[in-house]
Formats: structure tokens, sequence, C-alpha cells
């Protein structure tokens, strides 16, 4: 039988700000990522997702070919299944636009 960890990564709140959440281990073969926007402001406001790799917990990278989830630009959400790399993982995000772009959201994983 298969053991699902559900990790919050993000509490619902409004982000003006790069940033990155808390290191979790990946204890299985499978990361699923959810991030889900309910509001944002600003000029042609983006939002980027990436999932890094440590093997350690404390020192980061992107894989080869970087686990990411499409860009979001408006409401809405995205979900998208990666193959484990490390033993360590956390979730980054970049906020870009113009005139004080915001976002409001939330992030959870799934270790499976």
């Amino acid at each position: 039988m298969s053991t699902y960890r559900h990790i919050n990564l993000h509490t619902l709140a409004e982000i003006e700000a790069s940033g990155n959440s808390h290191a979790f281990p990946v204890t299985g073969a499978k990361v699923g990522l959810v991030a889900r926007v309910t509001a944002k402001e600003g000029t042609n406001p983006t939002l980027d997702f990436e999932l890094e790799w440590s093997a350690d917990g404390a020192n980061f990278v992107s894989a080869a070919s970087a686990d990411t989830l499409v860009q979001l630009t408006d409401v809405g959400g995205e979900a998208k299944s990666y193959d484990a790399k490390a033993p360590w993982a956390r979730l980054a995000w970049a906020i870009g636009g113009t005139a004080t772009p915001k976002f409001t959201f939330e992030a959870q994983a799934v270790v499976a």
C-alpha cells in the first residue's frame, strides 16, 4: 500500500517578492506539486514556480531540466508530478511584472 505525505509549502497569503519554501524530505519516488492563485495585482504580473533539489537539505540547485510549473499570470492553478531527484526539495517562486506585481497564492506538495 502506498503512503502519501501532504506538505504545506505556502499558506494562502499575498506575496510581492521572490522566495522559497522550507526544505522537506523526499521519502518517495514522486513529488506532486499543486499551486493555486486567488488574486493578482500589478501590470503584466507573472509567477514562476520551480522545485529545487538538495543532497543535504541546505544547498539547493535546479535539476538539469528545471522542474517548473507553467507560468501563472492570472487567478487559477496548476498541478504537476515530478520524479524525485534528491533526498530533499523545496519550492522556489519568482514574481515578475511592473507596477508592484503581487500574487495571493498557496502551494502544497505530495510525496509518494
